[in-house]
């Protein structure tokens, strides 16, 4: 009969302060350590880009139909000055 034998993981002391170190523990990054942290700022820093223009386009989006309601105001007024023959 075949058995398999599973090697008990217990913790080990660390050569530093004394630290408890998990022997499966990676102690150097692998070989796309460097490219992974390059890659998750790349990720965060198209995030917050993204953030702040799809905020500007909401704020534009509202600029627009603000200017346009004023310009609807302000033919309005023209409008009401000119057939009234007010000439201020």
């Amino acid at each position: 009969m075949f058995t398999l034998r599973i090697p008990s993981i217990r913790p080990v002391r660390s050569g530093y302060r004394g630290q408890i170190a998990h022997p499966l523990a990676a102690t150097k990054p692998g070989p796309y350590g460097e490219a992974m942290n390059i890659l998750l700022w790349i990720i965060i820093i198209a995030a917050v880009v993204l953030l702040v223009v799809g905020g500007a386009v909401e704020a534009l989006r509202f600029l627009l139909w603000v200017g346009l309601i004023i310009a609807v105001i302000a033919v309005i007024a023209w409008l009401l000055r000119r057939v009234s023959g007010s000439r201020r």
